[in-house]
């Protein structure tokens, strides 16, 4: 009776071990199957939702190669002071409080002897989502004036039917040398270079009216 439990243990073991050598045939096989971001895509996995799309399985991360740049949609525009002459009267927010610029310039005065100013900068693009919305986002300098240490912030502000608001106002960086903006499948994607050669590249979207970074 013994020894026919010991088999019965035997022959159950050696069942499982064959089922799981099945099935992680079959998953390896499937996996090995797999060599693009469609394939992944087409075999069940999620789409993870960064820029560009990117779908993962075990041990493989494939990237939507079909996202370029090119899918971006810029407007047309006659020129830059043309566009900042939109944008430099209005409100904006920064940390919940409001900003109001005024020729391109907004001042807080933190207290007599300390005032924050921004300026809007030249660097400035213009997009339209699908849903026709046209957004404004530009590079916007911040300077102590006690220190003069100058910090950049990311701007932005949406014109809907020949009507302008400010959105909010970023922090981005403490150092900018260079930046383009891209409007990616109503996403942001901010490419710029340090004072110090460091490039970096981050993403944002637009929540109730605020811009905000994907992480």
């Amino acid at each position: 009776m013994k020894i026919a439990k010991q088999y019965s243990f035997l022959i159950f073991l050696g069942i499982l071990l064959l089922g799981s050598y099945l099935y992680f045939r079959s998953v390896h096989v499937q996996y090995s199957m797999i060599h693009s971001f469609d394939d992944c895509i087409n075999a069940g996995f999620p789409s993870l939702k960064t820029y560009p799309e990117t779908c993962k399985i075990p041990g493989k991360l494939f990237t939507n190669e079909s996202q370029r740049q090119e899918d971006a949609v810029p407007i047309a525009t006659s020129s830059t002071e043309a566009l900042i002459s939109k944008y430099k009267n209005l409100s904006y927010f920064i940390d919940g409080q409001k900003l109001t610029m005024i020729e391109g310039i907004g001042v807080f005065a933190a207290s007599t002897s300390k005032q924050i100013t921004f300026k809007l900068t030249d660097a400035i693009s213009v997009f339209k989502d699908t849903a026709n919305k046209e957004y404004a986002f530009f590079l916007v300098v911040r300077e102590d004036a006690i220190s003069k240490q100058e910090s950049y912030y990311l701007g932005s502000a949406l014109s809907l039917n020949f009507s302008f608001t400010g959105l909010n106002f970023l922090f981005l960086d403490t150092t900018i040398s260079a930046v383009m903006f891209e409007y990616i499948n109503d996403r942001l994607v901010v490419t710029y270079s340090t004072k110090e050669g460091v490039q970096k590249k981050r993403n944002f979207i637009l929540e109730n009216n605020l811009i905000r970074e994907i992480k």
